[in-house]
């Protein structure tokens, strides 16, 4: 019998009942400091006398771009997979192996 397991075939692909998409309270945290940093720099900017200086133009950028940062992390990286008998994050990733790591008492293959 083939135990070969195809490489489409990944922790995060299929469901296992023990592996659950939570909410990261911690992302979340994050995501809401930056949206009252973003926003409250954009409210500076709009209260400021000159409205055409270079800080108001700054504050005006920054805002937005902390705004928009939150509002991604927010939705798009809110959630983790965590492993739900131990509460670990699980992450997913890529690790390599060279051959010649696999079996270095084999000769069978031509390592350099």
């Amino acid at each position: 019998m083939s135990n070969t397991v195809s490489t489409e075939a990944t922790l995060f692909s299929t469901t296992h009942p023990d592996v659950v998409k939570r909410t990261s309270v911690s992302s979340i945290i994050i995501s809401a400091i930056l949206c009252v940093i973003g926003a409250g720099a954009f409210a500076t900017s709009l209260k400021m006398g000159d409205s055409s200086s270079t800080m108001s133009m700054v504050l005006m950028a920054g805002g937005t771009i902390l705004f928009l940062w939150a509002v991604f992390r927010f939705f798009w990286r809110g959630k983790e997979w965590v492993y739900a008998p131990t509460g670990s994050v699980a992450k997913e990733g890529t690790c390599f192996f060279d051959v010649c790591d696999l079996h270095p008492e084999s000769s069978h293959y031509s390592c350099s």
